[in-house]
């Protein structure tokens, strides 16, 4: 009974660990999910799709996936710049339809960079390089969430992009 119990719950433990160096949103994570997981996810909920992003429509926000559209690195635009294969994830921008309170958003923000637009007075960007994640936001208020790659994956960045 005792093992039962240890293999019941260890893949439970392992499956529900979040990633200390990246951060996923809803369990799609840039350079490591599939256009295929975006898919299960949001079903029928594709406004526009094109070779390369779609824009889904979810209750509280619109969700923009862009896909690597080239793996063989000889691509320089933003869509083939990683070593993964076509229909990877390469980055996820949420929008929400009405601003979020900055706390609701749970992020430990002492550990972003709060970078203030010098064109947009009030206009903030926390970013977080180690986990790939950066908020657009006002001084409480945020606005959108933009998920990419984490640190840990710069190994897959192509040679030639800068």
């Amino acid at each position: 009974m005792k093992s039962l119990v240890v293999f019941i719950f260890i893949p439970f433990l392992l499956l529900n660990c979040e990633s200390a160096e990246a951060k996923s949103w809803r369990g799609i994570e840039p350079l490591h999910s599939t256009r295929a997981d975006v898919e299960r996810l949001m079903g029928s909920q594709v406004v526009r799709c094109s070779s390369s992003a779609c824009i889904y429509e979810l209750a509280e926000e619109t969700v923009f996936v862009l896909y690597a559209s080239d793996s063989s690195c000889k691509n320089d635009d933003s869509t083939g710049t990683w070593k993964v294969p076509v229909g990877t994830v390469i980055e996820i921008g949420i929008h929400f339809k009405e601003d979020k309170e900055l706390s609701q958003l749970g992020f430990d923000l002492s550990k972003f960079k709060k970078v203030e637009d010098k064109h947009l007075p009030g206009w903030i960007y926390y970013w977080n390089l180690e986990e790939g994640v950066r908020i657009e936001a006002g001084l409480k208020t945020a606005s959108g969430v933009t998920y990419f790659q984490s640190a840990k994956d710069n190994y897959l960045r192509c040679p030639s992009a800068h």
